[in-house]
């Protein structure tokens, strides 16, 4: 008699096509499951499903769109079974001022940052219900604890969903199912090349930028470890977490850092041979 196979586990990753989505694919690829790709970047879809190989699964999907979210994930479902991780990545930041950004961008911004996250959590929760098990990890920033005076909606967006993923940390437990979040500063993707180039939080180059592995490696630990929350860099998650508890500072703290920032944001930009201003 032919031995069954154990059955892989789903993770299902949105952002999937760029940085850290893409980091986070190919670990959890390694790590033996079969990864569902979730971008609206078509050919960044394509280019990843082949590097995975045989047996994992893309969807073009815009995940601001709530239909497109249901039928992606009732999709996933059929075809697999199950749905064990889901991974909230798919994100943006906004680069020019607050005040000149409208209604439509601000709106926009919000749900590619939290309600694409609300989505699928609730799309995919009943399955994990049914099957009394899985996690939910989202990327968060240290934006979120940390306000952040060049991407005020971005703060915004960022802190509701932190605050969504803690909070569900604590009511999903009951269902068998781990809620988490990563909080990392500055990651070296194409959003942050953006911004050093068009603008941004200067913050963001206070530090060297994280490879989009490392991000990928705390999604990692937040479910096997089952944390609610992992800040990285540590070191900048105790400062963001300070400077927190001390809001009227930071308008006397801040321009101080901001002209280090700036000279680091140039290096930055001649370093990945940028053409900035």
């Amino acid at each position: 008699m032919k031995k069954a196979t154990q059955k892989k586990p789903v993770a299902l990753i949105t952002g999937s096509a760029g940085g850290i989505g893409r980091a986070t694919a190919l670990l959890f690829a390694r790590q033996g499951y079969l990864v569902a790709l979730a971008d609206i970047n078509a050919a960044g879809l394509e280019v990843l499903i082949r590097e995975l190989g045989s047996g994992h699964f893309s969807y073009n999907t815009d995940v601001t769109d709530r239909k497109q979210v249901h039928d992606m994930i009732e999709n996933l479902a059929a075809s697999t079974g199950s749905i064990d991780v889901l991974v909230n990545n798919a994100g943006m930041v906004i680069t020019k001022p607050f005040e000149q950004c409208s209604i439509d961008e601000l709106l926009g911004e919000n749900d590619l940052n939290y309600l694409s996250a609300l989505y699928c959590i609730k799309e995919v929760l009943p399955h994990m219900q049914k099957s009394g098990t899985g996690a939910i990890v989202s990327i968060s920033s240290l934006g979120a604890i940390l306000p952040m005076s060049a991407s005020p909606n971005y703060t915004a967006s960022k802190a509701a969903l932190r605050g969504l993923m803690l909070s569900l940390n604590l009511a999903l437990k009951r269902y068998g199912i781990h809620a988490g979040c990563v909080c990392p500063s500055a990651v070296d993707t194409r959003m942050l090349e953006m911004e050093a180039l068009e603008g941004g939080s200067l913050l963001n180059f206070l530090q060297e930028p994280l490879p989009p592995e490392a991000v990928a490696e705390a999604v990692w630990q937040v479910i096997a470890k089952e944390k609610a929350e992992i800040c990285i860099p540590f070191s900048e998650g105790i400062s963001s977490k300070l400077g927190s508890f001390f809001p009227s500072l930071l308008p006397k703290l801040l321009p101080r850092l901001e002209v280090i920032c700036e000279r680091k944001r140039l290096q930055y930009l001649s370093r990945k041979k940028l053409t900035g201003h």
